[in-house]
């Protein structure tokens, strides 16, 4: 699964670019199965995952045809007046939202803390936990 394998990448920042080439062959649907499966059997119940088609139809699939139980908490991107990727990450079963952290730290970097406020209330309307992730200290 392509998505499964750039977030580890962007969070491990050691993969090649053999490896990146590589990935979507080794991380097809029955392996990111297994290894949902894997996490489950050691007691993860979470995964934070961000929100693509990719993403959402594995899951649908995995708990639907194997039972899977893990829960995904969506990292989801927004646009100043479009939080529909929200809505689209609930519908497909996450159980908790948040706003990328990028994105948040640009609104916040323009003085717009507004926005993600809006994007917070508007996930917590569709009934699911809220957040934003931030990566820059300097927005702080």
């Amino acid at each position: 699964m392509w998505p499964f394998y750039v977030a580890l990448w962007a969070s491990a920042n050691k993969i090649t670019r053999d490896s990146a080439r590589a990935a979507p062959k080794y991380f097809t649907d029955e392996k990111v199965f297994e290894t949902l499966a894997l996490c489950e059997a050691r007691g993860l119940n979470t995964a934070i995952l961000r929100l693509d088609e990719t993403t959402a139809r594995i899951l649908k699939s995995y708990w639907k045809e194997r039972g899977g139980k893990i829960q995904w908490i969506a990292q989801c991107q927004i646009e100043e007046d479009d939080f529909s990727n929200i809505k689209q990450a609930v519908h497909a079963g996450a159980v908790a939202a948040f706003v990328h952290g990028g994105v948040g730290d640009s609104f916040i970097e323009k003085g717009r803390v507004d926005v993600p406020g809006k994007a917070v209330d508007y996930i917590q309307r569709q009934g699911v936990p809220a957040g934003v992730a931030g990566h820059s200290i300097e927005v702080a």
